[in-house]
């Protein structure tokens, strides 16, 4: 199930973050969590349904004529099951 983050799962996403970027790929934890005070900016997330654990999402910034992908990631626990493709598909036919 594709959905909006929601700010008390902020840290479980971000913990994906660390572990699939270099550190020079993304802010800083407290830089990182206030993107949300921009009204562009999204954060959708796969939840696995039988955990309800974050094993991926996917950052964007959502303006009027684009739509930019900041951040994609998949737990390395979770990949190469299509979980990333479901993310993509469900984004993408939202827009």
């Amino acid at each position: 199930m594709i959905e909006l983050l929601h700010p008390n799962d902020f840290d479980q996403m971000y913990s994906i973050m660390k572990q699939s970027f270099p550190d020079d790929e993304y802010r800083g934890y407290k830089g990182q969590k206030q993107l949300f005070e921009n009204p562009e900016y999204k954060v959708y997330i796969y939840r696995n349904p039988d955990t309800h654990i974050i094993t991926g999402f996917l950052s964007a910034w959502d303006f009027e004529d684009l739509l930019f992908f900041e951040h994609f990631a998949v737990s390395s626990s979770a990949r190469n099951n299509g979980i990333g493709k479901m993310i993509l598909q469900e984004v993408l036919s939202q827009t």
